[in-house]
């Protein structure tokens, strides 16, 4: 059975650099593209908290780090 997490649901673990929770989510194919209604992603979130562990380890899980939310 497959199912979809996704990960924009964990904000404050993407801002506040919760590495062991985003691994995990990532080991289980979270969506790391997936906009929130600002059309942020993960990569945003992570960003926003100034977390540079969690932007590497994303895009080493293939996070486009080039994205665009409506803030750009």
């Amino acid at each position: 059975m497959a199912f979809l997490l996704d990960i924009h649901h964990y904000k404050q673990q993407l801002k506040n650099g919760h590495l062991d929770i985003i691994r995990l989510l990532i080991q289980h194919h979270a969506n790391l593209e997936i906009e929130d209604k600002d059309v942020d992603r993960a990569v945003h979130h992570a960003a926003f908290g100034d977390e540079a562990e969690v932007l590497e380890l994303l895009a080493k899980s293939g996070a486009d780090l080039n994205a665009r939310n409506k803030r750009r």
